[in-house]
């Protein structure tokens, strides 16, 4: 059973991992997962974080929460992290994480073939998880925005995800 540290604090995310790991030090070298639920500062202030932590903890995985946009979530992965749920966070979104780190589903190469996604809706979804909204998209590739609304539609059906992270996570490699 992995161990896991919640930590909804802001401004104090080092310090209350310290702590946990110092009140319990079973768990620092356990690897536990560490959910970091809610962080309202900026992405940099976030990737900093990130980088903090990745160097104080070594092979830590890392699930971050927030409102945070495709583009925005696009770099937090980059940066290593290994999920993102978006707030508010239920127990089972936390478990599907967990399954999802434990599959090792992350960070595995899209195929749009794989989906079976028309060469327009992979110009669509790609655009999307660039961060362009809806509208910008339609802009872009000059059709309407009720257009990308059903490309957009069709898309998250056929990769089986609900919203723009878990796209986001679907096409991340």
């Amino acid at each position: 059973m992995k161990n896991l540290i919640i930590i909804k604090c802001s401004n104090s995310y080092l310090e209350s991992l310290r702590l946990a790991f110092m009140t319990r030090p079973r768990l620092a070298k356990t690897n536990p997962l560490v959910v970091l639920l809610y962080s309202n500062e900026s992405i940099e202030e976030q990737l900093e974080l990130l980088g903090k932590i990745q160097r104080e903890w070594m092979g830590l995985k890392l699930i971050f929460s927030g409102n945070l946009g495709a583009n925005e979530v696009v770099e937090l992965f980059r940066g290593g992290i290994a999920d993102y749920l978006m707030s508010p966070v239920s127990i089972q979104e936390i478990e599907l994480a967990i399954h999802r780190i434990d599959a090792k589903q992350i960070g595995s190469s899209f195929s749009p073939e794989k989906y079976a996604l028309s060469k327009r809706e992979f110009q669509v979804c790609k655009l999307l998880v660039k961060g362009l909204k809806s509208k910008d998209v339609a802009a872009h590739l000059e059709v309407t925005p009720a257009t990308i609304k059903v490309h957009k539609s069709r898309i998250m059906n056929k990769l089986k995800v609900s919203n723009l992270p878990d796209l986001v996570r679907a096409v991340s490699a």
